[in-house]
């Protein structure tokens, strides 16, 4: 035991460090708790406690705890986080199924959606009115049918009629027609209709004749009977007859050639719907 300016200076024994690389089975340096024992013994007034058996401070173990509390908080936000995600992809997953379920219930249509018609273009030729009320005439008629948006239609018994008047000169069978509303909006059909020396009411025979002199024109009328059906369906809710009349169209005449072409831009005819009935 020495003396340093009044103090006691313990001595502290140790024992030489060996070699990192020596064996397992050479003899291993006694511990320090052995050390310090042996200190006691020969060293009076002096209590040297078994570190090695020591708790580790509070504070220590504050620490250590506040930074598993740390990284638990950590991984709970992350699950979170992981979980509202999922949370918004099964959401937006749902709109998107109940869009295409409503997208489906849409072409689904159970009550009847009438198409549209319009003439496009009209060619008269010849065109002649008989003193004796006879007429003898030939009418090209380009007519725009167009289907509702996205479905498909058919288009049976279609009968073309010429009106001069309100009176009916000639008619004709167009025949049936499919427009596939998938890939198509709509088909123009070409209607011929001719009257060869028809006779007709005198009256409506002398106004046609005073309006080719005073205007070189000529206004008929074009009528469309047609059986509709939408498809896919056979029923009466999907099956109407329908007539289109297209009046008005005024032909002027070219003096030179007689050939009479329609005058103005197209023309959308008005849409008459009935109830279909088979007989």
């Amino acid at each position: 035991m020495a003396e340093t300016e009044g103090h006691q200076v313990g001595i502290v024994m140790g024992y030489p460090c060996q070699p990192y690389f020596q064996s397992y089975d050479q003899k291993q340096p006694p511990s320090f708790a052995a050390t310090a024992a042996a200190a006691a013994a020969s060293n009076s007034g002096w209590t040297i406690r078994n570190n090695s058996a020591r708790p580790p401070p509070d504070s220590y173990r504050m620490t250590t705890t506040q930074n598993h509390a740390e990284l638990d908080c950590s991984n709970v936000t992350t699950d979170k986080k992981n979980l509202m995600m999922e949370a918004l992809l099964v959401l937006f997953a749902g709109i998107l199924a109940l869009g295409f379920i409503f997208w489906r219930a849409s072409l689904m249509i159970t009550d009847f959606r009438p198409p549209k018609f319009e003439v496009d273009a009209v060619t008269v030729y010849p065109f002649n009115i008989s003193s004796s009320s006879h007429i003898t005439a030939s009418w090209n008629i380009s007519l725009f049918i167009e289907n509702p948006k996205s479905i498909s239609f058919y288009y049976e018994d279609m009968k073309a009629s010429v009106l001069l008047k309100n009176e009916s000169i000639c008619s004709t069978m167009v025949g049936n027609l499919f427009i596939d509303g998938r890939y198509e909006k709509g088909m123009m059909v070409k209607a011929n209709l001719a009257a060869s020396s028809v006779s007709m009411n005198q009256t409506v025979a002398e106004a046609a004749i005073a309006e080719m002199t005073e205007e070189q024109a000529v206004s008929f009328s074009f009528m469309l009977n047609v059986i509709g059906r939408m498809d896919p369906g056979n029923s009466d809710e999907k099956r109407k007859r329908m007539v289109a009349s297209c009046e008005d169209l005024k032909v002027g005449f070219n003096t030179n050639s007689q050939v009479g072409k329609l005058m103005g831009s197209p023309i959308a005819c008005n849409l008459r719907i009935y109830k279909y009935n088979m007989e």
